[in-house]
Formats: structure tokens, sequence, C-alpha cells
């Protein structure tokens, strides 16, 4: 996924928006898997720990399922929404070869300057090339 709809399917997730057409193509082609493998780790950062737990789940099934009728992809039950707990979202994006433009340390770091405070550092300059 690239950084524009990384931001969009994080807005709709962990604030309030749309995903566009475009997007959802890329995040169906992320895979559910690697959709619920970067929520948690998104929602594990501290800046986002305040956040309900159970809204997100929904939230992110609702963007999930949204795009999937936009595309035409059967939609997830939210039986297998966000990853359990227990699972480590490090591990699931490794084993499963999960790709976006942009490392998450990154994106977090971008996404975090666009909606709270902070600053982006060179490295993570050069990733939105």
């Amino acid at each position: 996924m690239g950084l524009a709809c990384s931001r969009e399917v994080f807005t709709s997730i962990f604030y309030t928006g749309a995903v566009t057409k475009k997007c959802c193509g890329e995040l169906m082609e992320l895979g559910k898997v690697c959709h619920d493998a970067f929520v948690k780790k998104t929602h594990e950062d501290p800046l986002y720990k305040d956040l309900s737990e159970s809204t997100i789940a929904k939230k992110s099934i609702k963007t999930w399922n949204t795009c999937a009728s936009v595309i035409d992809i059967a939609p997830s039950s939210s039986a297998s929404g966000v990853i359990s707990p227990a699972e480590n979202p490090d591990l699931i994006i490794k084993e499963n070869n999960c790709k976006t433009k942009m490392e998450l340390p990154c994106a977090t770091e971008v996404f975090t300057s666009i909606f709270k405070i902070g600053a982006v550092t060179k490295n993570c300059c050069g990733e939105l090339k």
C-alpha cells in the first residue's frame, strides 16, 4: 500500500473518514491477515493505546467489509476480526510477508506528525519518496 492509501485506511479506523475505491483495492491486495496485524501493531503504539480496543476492532472490520463490497470480495465476519492479544503482530507481518511501500515505524511517525504532534526524521522522509 502506498502512503496516501495507508493514511486513508488508518484515518477510517483510528479517526473518521472514508476509503476511496483505489485505496480499497490496495487494501484488498494487502490481505486481511496483514490488515489485522498492522491495525494491532498500530493500536499497541502508546499514542493510540487510549483508544478502545473494541471500537478499533469494529472500525477495522467495517473498513475491511466496506472495501470488500466495493471491490466485490466476500466480507469478513466479526468473529475473524483483529488478531488476538496473544498473537505477535510483528511475527504475523514477517511470516505473511506483509508489504507496504513504507515500513510501519516510519508510517506511524508520519501519521503522528499529521494527526498529533511530532516531526518526521530524515530517514522516514526518504521513505516518503
